[in-house]
């Protein structure tokens, strides 16, 4: 037997005495809390909600708040989606020294 829940925007399947892990709750450690029921799966088959099946909770515990482990996200630009490409442009230039002419005597 198991029963498919919504919480958070999400949908997960569980049975009895299942651990999961949703987003976080408006509630402290240790409190019941009871979750709606999109469908459940017993002897008389699957029940499926419209969009919840009427009458059915699933009540658990909450153990604990926490956060999970920190992911860096990498970003990837392709070169062909930038209309113009930066480029360095290497200006070659030339110093001149101007001298006075010397006069002839």
């Amino acid at each position: 037997m198991y029963a498919i829940v919504n919480t958070g925007g999400k949908q997960y399947k569980v049975n009895a005495e299942d651990v999961i892990y949703v987003e976080k709750l408006n509630v402290n450690d240790n409190d019941n809390i009871s979750l709606d029921v999109v469908a459940i799966s017993g002897k008389n088959g699957l029940v499926l909600g419209d969009p919840l099946v009427k009458d059915a909770k699933v009540t658990g515990k909450v153990l604990k708040h926490g956060k999970a482990k920190k992911i860096t996200v990498f970003t990837y630009l392709s070169l062909i989606h930038i209309s113009e490409p930066t480029r360095l442009l290497s200006i070659s230039y030339a110093v001149f020294c101007l001298k006075k002419k010397k006069k002839k005597k």
